[in-house]
């Protein structure tokens, strides 16, 4: 591919002829080059059968639930290490070249931003990638994404764990996530997450705001039904958000709840961690 203007040539595995467009975006002191090109898109099935859905959070990036395969928890301590360890070398270069220089930002700031972003995004590439696997060989043909507009920045959750849902770009990976499923000819529905964590899957309660809930979070990482049994707590709000996104196409039905409960009652999420570097 020749870069108009230009005399440089870009080698692509895809065929040139499949190119839309090429583009040189700037990004602190380096240039990224960006090939779009058309793909065909696979015809989705009429109604959703194997359906899977993803709660998004920080320590566990993703936790996935369905009526049809076992759930997985995708890890995402990583990312939040990536961003303390980053913050933390950021604000001390910041703190000395004030000091000492006068100036709020230098190349050397500009180098150590891009680190740590682009750990995150190979990071995001990985995880989105083995979640379509999964969803690839067990024959999932909708994904329901828990979505929140402000991802619970602007809760009062104090200052260490605002900074780790503002720097974890979770739109990014919805949209890593979108592509790759829709390439696979997957359907993605993203439904708005609210109350999926505090009401209880395991009793069938509405997702909805209540002025007492029937279950309850025990401890960090482990809710509890109205009827004492325990599921891990991003388990739950994942089962709920898949409860939601089929309510609003009206494709909740009583024997899916059953298969839900089924799959995902009596286990727990198998761990995957993502591979670095």
């Amino acid at each position: 591919v020749l870069l108009s203007q230009t005399n440089i040539y870009l080698t692509t595995d895809v065929d040139p002829s499949q190119v839309q467009f090429v583009r040189i975006v700037p990004k602190g002191r380096t240039f990224v080059i960006e090939i779009g090109y058309k793909e065909e898109l696979p015809v989705l099935q009429e109604e959703p059968k194997r359906i899977a859905a993803l709660d998004l959070g920080v320590n566990n990036l993703a936790v996935c639930s369905s009526n049809v395969m076992n759930p997985v928890l995708v890890d995402g301590r990583y990312l939040k290490s990536v961003n303390q360890r980053a913050n933390k070398a950021i604000a001390a270069a910041k703190s000395y070249e004030k000091i000492h220089h006068g100036l709020k930002t230098t190349d050397r700031i500009k180098s150590m931003y891009l680190k740590r972003n682009n750990r995150i995004a190979d990071y995001m590439h990985k995880a989105s990638r083995y979640l379509v696997n999964q969803f690839v060989s067990n024959d999932i043909d909708t994904v329901i994404i828990g979505h929140n507009a402000g991802w619970k920045q602007d809760t009062n959750m104090g200052k260490r764990n605002n900074q780790n849902f503002v720097q974890i770009p979770f739109n990014d990976f919805i949209d890593k996530l979108t592509y790759k499923c829709q390439m696979e000819g997957i359907r993605v529905i993203c439904i708005e997450e609210s109350y999926t964590s505090k009401c209880s899957f395991l009793d069938n309660e509405e997702c909805c705001h209540h002025n007492s809930y029937v279950g309850n979070r025990i401890k960090r990482g482990l809710f509890k039904s109205q009827t004492g049994k325990l599921m891990n707590a991003d388990l739950n709000g994942s089962l709920n958000i898949l409860k939601k996104g089929m309510q609003s196409i009206n494709q909740w039905t009583d024997p899916l709840y059953q298969q839900c409960l089924d799959q995902n009652a009596f286990v727990s999420p198998v761990r995957y961690n993502v591979p670095r570097g």
